[in-house]
C-alpha cells in the first residue's frame, strides 16, 4: 500500500496502480513549448528592471531560464524538467514580489507550469 497526499490542487496527474510495463507521458505542443519561450525570453531580456532581486538571484534564474530552454530544444524533452525549472523561476520572483515586473512573470508562469504537469 501507498498514500499519496497532495497539499495544493492538482489537475491530471498521471497515476498507475496495478500495472505492469505500462508507460505515461505527457506532450508538449507546440503552442505551449512558444508560450514557455516566449516568457522565458521576455524575462531573460527585462532581469535587469525587476527590482529586489540579489545578482546570485538573478545568477539563479539565469541557469534556471539556460535549462529549460535547453530542454525545450530536446527531441525528448521531459516537461517535469521544464516545469521544475519554471517553479524555480516563480519561488526565485516570489521574492521579489512587490515589484511590478515580477508580479506579472509570476502570474504568467503558474499556467504554463499546470500545462507542463497535465493540469
Amino acid at each position: 500500500n501507498m498514500n499519496i497526499n497532495y497539499f495544493e490542487n492538482v489537475e491530471n496527474i498521471q497515476v498507475q496502480q496495478g500495472t505492469v510495463n505500462s508507460t505515461q507521458s505527457i506532450v508538449v505542443n507546440n503552442e505551449s513549448t512558444q508560450n514557455i519561450r516566449d516568457v522565458l525570453e521576455r524575462l531573460k531580456d527585462n532581469l535587469g528592471e525587476i527590482e529586489g532581486l540579489e545578482d546570485r538571484e538573478k545568477e539563479i534564474l539565469n541557469d534556471d531560464i539556460t535549462k529549460a530552454e535547453r530542454e525545450l530544444d530536446r527531441e525528448d524533452c521531459k516537461p517535469s524538467i521544464v516545469a521544475s525549472c519554471l517553479e524555480s523561476i516563480k519561488t526565485v520572483l516570489l521574492g521579489a514580489a512587490g515589484n511590478v515586473a515580477a508580479n506579472g512573470y509570476i502570474q504568467e508562469l503558474q499556467p504554463l507550469i499546470s500545462s507542463l504537469l497535465g493540469g
